[in-house]
Order: C-alpha cells, then structure tokens, then sequence
C-alpha cells in the first residue's frame, strides 16, 4: 500500500502531501514521514521546504527491520509531564529532547531547563537528557545527573550538514563510545552575554608579546 506513494523528495510532493487530507493509516503514515522528510528541520507542521533532501528516495526498505521491534508500541500525545508521571518506574528509561529555549521559539513550546529539572528529579527511572549547549542549561541541569557534551552532525538554516555542541545529562553514569565525539573540557570555548557556547578563542599575538617582554624585563 505504501509503495503507491511518491516518496522522492521535491517541492512539487512537499506541497502535494502538505494540502492532503489522509482517509486511511497508510495515507496518515505518508503524510508524516514524508512530510517531515521534506519539511525544514523535519517539523510535524511542515511549515516549509528544505532543500536538504531534495532529489533523494526515501528507501521503503530501511522501515521493515524496524517492524518487528515496534509491535505493541505505544504512542501518545499529552503533557510531557504526564508521561513521566504515568510510565515511571525503576525498569523505565526515559530519553527526554524537548523543544530547546531559542531554537524552537516559533513553535510557542519551548521548555526551560529549569522545568525539565524539576521534572525529573524524583522519578524512580532513568533518564537521559538532550538540550542546548548553554550555560543556563548546564546550571539547572548539572544538578539532577551527569553532564556530558557530544559534537552532533546536525543541518543548519544554509542547508548544509555542520557539527554542533549538545549537552546531555544522564541519571547513571556512561561509558564513552569510540562511536561518538565527545568534548573534551580544553575544546570548550568562552560564553557569550546570553550563555551560548562560543568557538575556542585564539590567543592574542600582540597581548602575547607584551606578556614576554614584561616576563624578560
């Protein structure tokens, strides 16, 4: 049923699935995954086209090993909060990546590290979190698990694939994978006035020479 679909990304099928009005599950399952695969960011809303994708198939096959794991999952809809309340256990984990604050603004769903924090801190589960690299989101956050920073391939507003530092912070302790590139805390750069993380600043040759020159003298 799903191979009728077009599932070459083009502006022409973004608009198609965009004004489309799904009768059955297979037209709801293409509307969202095909939608997102050729929606700016991936958004549910498809607010806009990226040009990230365009020209490429998406590849039917990849889904079907994917069938088996998922039967009998769930999917819901509600207050995040809700959640935790309601599948917290001990044998639970929780991956948590919420709307970041000034990154997913147009949304009006931000969720501030504060309440995340607050969220999770006496849930009988695990939890890792994701979240902007921030010093705003290193304070709130530090205080409920173990933070770590890994460079993660992301697309930008240019439509190119750049890396860019995320902070996580875990309730148990992890062990890093050759896998993935974390930061090391000598690669952190400076914060700016608003606590975004900046590039690693470059000494400065003259106040460097001034420095030698008092150091001789």
């Amino acid at each position: 049923a799903l191979k009728r679909f077009p599932w070459k990304v083009s502006r022409a099928g973004f608009q198609k699935v965009r004004e489309s009005k799904p009768r059955s599950d297979a037209e709801r399952f293409w509307k969202l995954v095909y939608g997102r695969a050729c929606s700016w960011g991936g958004r549910p809303n498809l607010s806009g086209y990226s040009t990230l994708h365009d020209g490429n198939t998406y590849g039917l096959e990849d889904l079907w090993r994917f069938q088996e794991r998922l039967k009998g999952v769930r999917l819901v809809t509600q207050d995040w909060r809700k959640t935790l309340g309601r599948c917290d256990s001990a044998d639970t984990l929780f991956f948590i990546d919420p709307p970041y604050i000034k990154e997913w603004g147009d949304l009006g769903e931000e969720i501030s590290p504060e309440d995340i924090a607050d969220g999770v801190r006496k849930l009988k589960g695990d939890f890792v979190i994701a979240y902007t690299d921030s010093a705003r989101a290193r304070r709130a956050l530090a205080k409920v698990g173990h933070p770590f920073r890994l460079k993660i391939q992301e697309a930008r507003h240019t439509g190119i694939w750049a890396k860019r530092n995320r902070l996580f912070v875990a309730s148990f302790d992890l062990k890093k994978s050759e896998e993935l590139e974390f930061i090391e805390p000598s690669e952190l750069g400076e914060l700016d006035e608003s606590g975004e993380q900046g590039e690693p600043r470059e000494p400065d040759p003259v106040a460097s020479e001034a420095q030698l020159e008092g150091a001789a003298a």
